[in-house]
């Protein structure tokens, strides 16, 4: 009886978790989960519809979360999630993974950090914070941080609303490959690009602040295709060393630069 009594106490102590031993059910709520163990802590379809998760610290072998399918109605809150180390051969290491046709989900006070690959030469280096499939829609990101992952902070191929996010020493910063709504988005030294285009259709993208602080030469807005790309940022704030391009490519682009969005005679972004 006493060894019954210790084991109920532990399971109602024990924090949620789901995975292959305790699969999603529609509507599932996790809360304080820790877990440093799995190879993918969620990997769920549209049986993830309805999922609240709130609070958690997650270390992975391979990726956080993926989410496929038709699931919807998610809400995924204040929690930090890494890789144990950098990821080799098919392993493409990510944070928060969105497919399928996943839709209506707020993702908010994230953190995804050190999702990298070991480089091998003539291959291409995966590894994003978070990570949005074209087919996914209505998915707002608030409050999210994405550091050290040898991608994308934020690689986003579908729709998506952004609203005050911080990316940090990625490979490229935010990677937008759809309509973008943003407020304010920080970007700090990323190696490859602060701001990166590569729309497959035409494309808009509207960020109210820009925030670039670098210590890295990498340009603030890259544009690598020929499609009528529009970009409109109303506000920016600059800290970059000299020699930093305000704009990378977009020959076709209309971009409009507002406040506080200077380059000087050689395209240079000049500081604010």
């Amino acid at each position: 009886m006493n060894r019954f009594i210790a084991l109920a106490a532990l399971l109602i102590t024990t924090p949620a978790l789901a995975g292959p031993a305790r699969p999603l059910k529609p509507g599932t709520v996790i809360t304080k989960a820790k877990n440093l163990t799995s190879y993918r802590y969620i990997d769920a379809l549209t049986e993830a519809s309805g999922l609240r998760m709130d609070g958690f610290q997650l270390r992975y072998d391979r990726a956080g979360i993926r989410l496929r399918g038709d699931a919807h109605d998610i809400v995924i809150r204040n929690g930090s999630m890494a890789t144990k180390r950098e990821t080799t051969g098919s392993d493409l290491p990510v944070g928060i993974d969105l497919a399928g046709t996943v839709h209506d989900v707020l993702i908010e006070g994230v953190t995804a950090s050190g999702h990298r690959m070991q480089p091998v030469l003539k291959k291409y280096t995966n590894g994003d914070g978070f990570s949005q499939e074209a087919g996914v829609y209505r998915v707002t990101y608030r409050r999210d941080v994405s550091t050290n992952n040898s991608d994308g902070g934020f690689d986003l191929k579908g729709q998506a609303r952004l609203e005050d996010l911080i990316a940090e020493r990625n490979g490229r910063n935010y990677r937008f490959w759809n309509d973008i709504t943003a407020t304010t988005l920080t970007s700090r030294d990323p190696s490859g690009a602060h701001v990166w285009l590569n729309a497959k259709a035409p494309q808009n993208v509207t960020i109210d602040r820009l925030v670039v602080l670098s210590t890295t030469i990498a340009p603030v807005l890259r544009i690598e295709n020929a499609f009528p790309v529009s970009v409109t940022v109303k506000e920016c704030v600059f800290a970059v060393p000299r020699g930093t391009l305000l704009q990378w490519g977009g020959k076709s682009a209309t971009v409009k630069w507002g406040r506080n969005c200077l380059r000087d005679a050689n395209g240079y972004a000049i500081n604010t």
